[in-house]
């Protein structure tokens, strides 16, 4: 992770004539971290990315979060997983944890080179660029030139050609650039009618770890309650719809589903440890933990991907032992709380 702000003025001389000649070039990177805790998922990764650029400060905060679980049928690849934090609440602008500023702009109202300034300016003040763009229009995007994919992005800085972007890739996030003319491009989305994006940038830096949150989320993954209308599996339910999409399809699900369950498994394991440190009788259930996440870690070697009937049945036993441990979780954290 790294923050970068240059400005470079040329002057030049010749013999005892003083010419001046004035050239600006400005680089702008805000600090990022491209190894955050989530990175199969990209919303989930550009707001641990920001959050945790710098140290760890904000790392209570969010394992008090993403517990809410569901699966949805993806129009490029069966059954996929998904936080349910962005319904709840969108970047965490509700809780006050990130500030928001919008930028809609509808799109007969866009002219040449508005969003790039809009977009550059917020980056001077220190906003993180979260939106929606056609990657169709981005030559470093698998869709370029292919069809019309929409997907969300971020942006940390930018140059004198363009922006700095990154995504998802198998070793956690890649960075890559965007050219102005790209960007303008690819904002241009027909289906919403809008140019849109946020500047988004820490508001509350004391809101930490909140167990009511957590107590309520786990309820919800125990009981595999519904959470919005979107998904058609929830919970602990969500990670089992993904071995049952598995036997219907007869293949493995792809690779990104599989790595989202292990740091699934790896964000409640650390969850568990925050909790113990918080005073919690955990310790049983914090072994428990560190042994589901490894089991999870398995489930990618390519031993088990290559034999569809184990890697069902593993990934049915995941989830069901990570409903007994946030059932045992919630029984402890109800407890205390009727006690108190």
């Amino acid at each position: 992770c790294y923050t970068v702000s240059v400005k470079i003025k040329g002057f030049y001389f010749t013999g005892f004539n003083f010419i001046l000649t004035f050239k600006e070039v400005i680089m702008i990177k805000l600090p990022v971290n491209f190894q955050p805790l989530i990175t199969s998922r990209e919303t989930e990764a550009f707001v641990f990315s920001i959050l945790t650029a710098k140290n760890h400060l904000q790392l209570p905060f969010l394992l008090s979060r993403y517990i809410s679980l569901f699966a949805y049928d993806s129009e490029d690849y069966g059954a996929a997983l998904a936080f349910n934090n962005n319904y709840e609440d969108y970047y965490f602008w509700q809780c006050g944890k990130l500030s928001l500023m919008p930028l809609h702009i509808p799109n007969y109202a866009v002219y040449p080179g508005i969003t790039v300034q809009l977009a550059r300016e917020m980056l001077d003040d220190e906003r993180y660029i979260l939106g929606i763009w056609n990657e169709q229009y981005i030559k470093s995007r698998p869709a370029y030139n292919l069809k019309c994919k929409t997907a969300n992005f971020m942006l940390y800085g930018y140059d004198g050609q363009g922006f700095y972007s990154l995504a998802p890739q198998a070793d956690g996030l890649g960075g890559f650039t965007v050219t102005y003319e790209e960007f303008e491009k690819a904002l241009f989305i027909k289906e919403s009618g809008m140019n849109m994006f946020w500047g988004a940038a820490l508001a509350n830096a004391e809101l930490g770890f909140e167990i009511a949150h957590v107590r309520k989320d786990l309820k919800d993954f125990v009981e595999g309650s519904r959470l919005n209308n979107d998904g058609c599996a929830f919970g602990y339910k969500s990670i089992e719809y993904v071995a049952v999409d598995m036997e219907k399809r007869g293949e493995p699900c792809s690779a990104m589903e599989l790595k989202c369950i292990w740091e699934y498994t790896r964000l409640m394991r650390m969850r568990t440890e925050y909790m113990i440190n918080l005073g919690k009788p955990l310790s049983a259930q914090e072994k428990r933990a560190g042994e589901i996440e490894k089991e999870a870690l398995r489930l990618s070697e390519p031993s088990i991907i290559s034999d569809c009937g184990y890697l069902i049945r593993e990934v049915k036993k995941i989830a069901e032992q990570e409903r007994i441990l946030a059932e045992e979780l919630l029984d402890v954290l109800e407890k205390e709380h009727t006690i108190i």
